[in-house]
């Protein structure tokens, strides 16, 4: 995995604000808080084809809250949370046609 995993310590919304992108998953699993304004600034970045993750939605859900929210106005993404550990968040969104 190593040859296709680019591992990053450091600020999230810093980090993730000079990605270039394109991504094809995002798993969210840390700062839930900065959740929402990094998914705003990956969000142009993704493929047309993409799926976005977090954990911890069900255990932590004022600090999730923002990014749920967030993740309920895009639009073209599928949504659900499965009760899996402490709650998995997927979104979908496939391509067009």
């Amino acid at each position: 995995m190593r040859d296709l995993v680019d591992l990053r310590l450091g600020d999230a919304t810093e980090i993730v604000e000079d990605l270039p992108g394109p991504f094809d998953l995002v798993f969210f699993d840390a700062d839930r808080v900065s959740a929402p304004a990094q998914l705003r600034l990956l969000v142009p970045k993704l493929v047309p084809d993409a799926m976005v993750l977090a954990d911890n939605v069900l255990s932590h859900p004022e600090e999730i809250g923002g990014y749920l929210e967030a993740l309920e106005e895009l639009p073209g993404f599928d949504r659900l949370v499965v009760p899996v550990g402490k709650g998995l968040s997927i979104a979908y969104r496939g391509t067009p046609g």
